[in-house]
């Protein structure tokens, strides 16, 4: 597994591919958003072989598949659906997710199409803007920090983040115990 510091590196490459890929202004299907931007990314962050991912992951109740389940030990942790690159996410696109999550018992849910990187709650007692923890704007840093700040929050699910602190997890007890 790579360390944090070189999941960073991998990380900034793949997200300067995706700006490049937007600026050529070429149409990007969903299976190759997945396998140049997508799967780069989950590998950079700690996901790497058949024990850690599963694609194509069937639902039954709704007869479709999600893109990914990310594991920890053997367990689902986080369903992933993907988009094209140039499809702009919506709500449906994140319900769609939670629907999977609620399905398959996994608490975890993100949406992306490579430029945003939205992470749900899927337990959380609340309508579905109340699941959403945050929307990353994965192109839109502009500095370093921007970088670093941007990459701190896409850490939060990496397979290390699960294995050290049980993930967003963490990060909301975090957020917890600052408010007064």
């Amino acid at each position: 597994m790579p360390s944090k510091a070189q999941a960073a590196v991998e990380v900034r490459a793949v997200l300067d591919s995706v700006r490049q890929e937007i600026a050529s202004g070429n149409k990007l299907s969903e299976a190759d958003t997945r396998a140049n931007f997508i799967d780069p990314i989950l590998r950079a962050v700690g996901y790497i072989g058949i024990a850690d991912i599963e694609r194509e992951v069937y639902a039954k109740d709704t007869k479709e598949f999600l893109d990914y389940v990310l594991k920890i030990g053997g367990q689902p942790r986080i369903a992933v659906e993907a988009k094209a690159l140039g499809k702009m996410l919506t709500d449906s696109d994140a319900a769609q997710v939670i629907q999977y999550c609620s399905i398959l018992g996994i608490e975890w849910a993100v949406v992306t199409n490579a430029r945003e990187w939205r992470l749900y709650h899927q337990f959380a007692q609340s309508d579905l803007a109340g699941k959403l923890l945050f929307n990353l704007d994965l192109v839109g840093w502009t500095s370093n920090q921007d970088f670093e700040s941007l990459f701190e929050q896409l850490w939060l699910v990496s397979r290390e983040a699960f294995e050290g602190s049980d993930g967003p997890h963490g990060w909301l007890r975090a957020q917890r115990g600052a408010l007064p």
